[in-house]
């Protein structure tokens, strides 16, 4: 018989911690302030080119006001929207997680309550020389099997009479003693059942979690950059800073914009 509740439980709904999601989390919020933060440098720059009028300057002015603040708090929203839906998300994994514990532990309770009754059956099982139990998932008899007699025990040459009182006696000695014992094992295995249905509600609640996990990052302007990007780091990069800044590492792309009709973004 198992002693580890979670040989009887298929799948699992726990893997991972909610230590690595809340690092997410950090990491997010400290891009949200620095975003923040930058808008507000680029607002005060912008404040003091508007006292000086020439053509290079006001097309730097039209660059910091139409790219740089709208990407920056892009940016910022971005990161705050991430932030809450990892909170989120990392609450619900710790409800998981946790609810997953109660079960396991409710699991080898069971077991350890089946395991005592299996032996409590076997024990009257060799007083009334019956068959003992050979899996401890099937329930056993709800009745007390007819007690034997054996010579060893008993001796021979008994009358009927008193064979059958002899009977009765191992009956009256065993039967409630069984009956109580077959009712708890049969009540553990019923449990054991409704916990498993538990176990597996979990897992499906951990697959919605991090459905709605990865819908509410991709609802954001950064997570649909990174839908659209090409593969690697590099492209995610160049999609992401030329969309939000119009340029990467000093070089412009003046065309590049969020493409909110992609057919990936529209899925």
């Amino acid at each position: 018989m198992p002693k580890d509740g979670k040989l009887i439980l298929t799948g699992t709904p726990v893997f991972g911690s909610t230590s690595e999601i809340d690092d997410i989390t950090r990491v997010l919020g400290d891009i949200a302030a620095d975003a923040q933060q930058y808008t507000g440098e680029v607002q005060s720059a912008l404040l003091t080119l508007t006292s000086v009028s020439s053509a290079t300057l006001s097309k730097l002015r039209e660059k910091l006001d139409g790219r740089l603040i709208v990407g920056a708090r892009s940016l910022e929203n971005s990161a705050a929207t991430g932030k809450s839906a990892c909170k989120s998300y990392a609450a619900e994994v710790d409800e998981i997680h946790s609810a997953a514990e109660n079960i396991v532990r409710a699991v080898e309770e069971a077991l350890t309550s089946i395991q005592i009754r299996a032996w409590e059956i076997e024990e009257i099982a060799l007083a009334i020389q019956a068959p003992t139990p050979e899996r401890w998932d099937e329930s056993v008899a709800s009745y007390l099997p007819e007690p034997k007699l054996g010579p060893a025990s008993y001796g021979v040459g008994l009358h009927a009479v008193d064979r059958a009182a002899m009977v009765g006696r191992l009956r009256d000695l065993y039967e409630m003693r069984w009956l109580t014992a077959a009712s708890q094992w049969q009540m553990r295995l019923e449990d054991i059942r409704v916990l498993q249905h538990k176990w597996a509600n979990l897992i499906e609640d951990r697959k919605h979690a991090e459905d709605r996990f990865k819908d509410a990052l991709s609802q954001t302007t950064i997570g649909q950059l990174l839908t659209v990007s090409g593969a690697g780091v590099a492209a995610q990069r160049f999609t992401i800073a030329t969309s939000i800044s119009g340029e990467l590492w000093g070089e412009s792309f003046e065309n590049a914009e969020v493409a909110m009709s992609h057919p990936l973004l529209l899925k």
